[in-house]
């Protein structure tokens, strides 16, 4: 699928998602005018709103890394554009600047070194290959999780909708890597295809639904627990 598709879907699977898995609230003071305008439950909503946007950003990012490994894609191109000579020496540099981050203070030990073990392998095999598997959704669930266990939650959520969504391509996804059995769920879909904008249309119209209920107190969340 194209990078947008799997942004929107990653977003809205996150707007889904994390809500029903009650992670922490985001602790803020709201002004005592905005309490007085919309009533005691504003502190609530508002904690609620922020948490889906920050979870839907996260998701949404996580959406885009397994095809960090494709030079064209959406997030090698706008999100971590580094213009070198191959698709090879840009992942390599890569893990070179996770190791220089680690070593400076920035960034955990951890996360360092499973994310660049990640990106090594990932610079030495065929696009779809360890970043498209579970192996690839555990080190970064993993690596992520030395920051903060909330954040890898929200992040793996939207890697692992990126392997959902490739699985219903007539690509599929080499999901049990190094093992090259090629798992496909047989919907027809390409990539590019003339339904990837309705994708788009229908999951960032959930994703916008979901921000709008917790912001207004139309509990939603009811519903998509019985159907999960």
């Amino acid at each position: 699928m194209l990078g947008k598709t799997h942004g929107a879907i990653g977003g809205m699977t996150g707007a889904l998602l994390l809500p029903c898995l009650q992670l922490p609230r985001p602790q803020l003071n709201v002004p005592s005018w905005l309490n007085q305008i919309m009533g005691q439950a504003t502190q609530t909503r508002v904690e609620d709103v922020c948490m889906i946007i920050i979870g839907i950003g996260l998701s949404t990012i996580g959406s885009l890394m397994p095809d960090l490994d494709e030079p064209n894609s959406t997030i090698s191109r706008e999100v971590a554009p580094i213009p070198l000579l191959s698709r090879r020496i840009s992942m390599l540099a890569m893990a070179g600047c996770l190791w220089l981050s680690s070593i400076v203070g920035w960034l955990p030990f951890q996360l360092s070194l499973i994310l660049s073990l990640w990106l090594g392998i990932a610079a030495i095999v065929k696009h779809r290959g360890i970043t498209h598997s579970l192996l690839g959704t555990g080190l970064v669930f993993i690596a992520i999780r030395a920051m903060d266990p909330s954040l890898a939650i929200a992040f793996t959520v939207g890697y692992a909708s990126h392997l959902l969504a490739d699985m219903l391509t007539n690509h599929g996804v080499v999901l049990f890597w190094p093992f090259p059995v090629r798992v496909r769920i047989p919907t027809g879909l390409r990539t590019g295809s003339v339904l990837e904008p309705i994708i788009q249309l229908g999951a960032t119209g959930i994703t916008a639904l979901m921000i709008l209920s917790a912001a207004f107190g139309h509990n939603v969340l009811p519903i998509v627990q019985r159907w999960l």
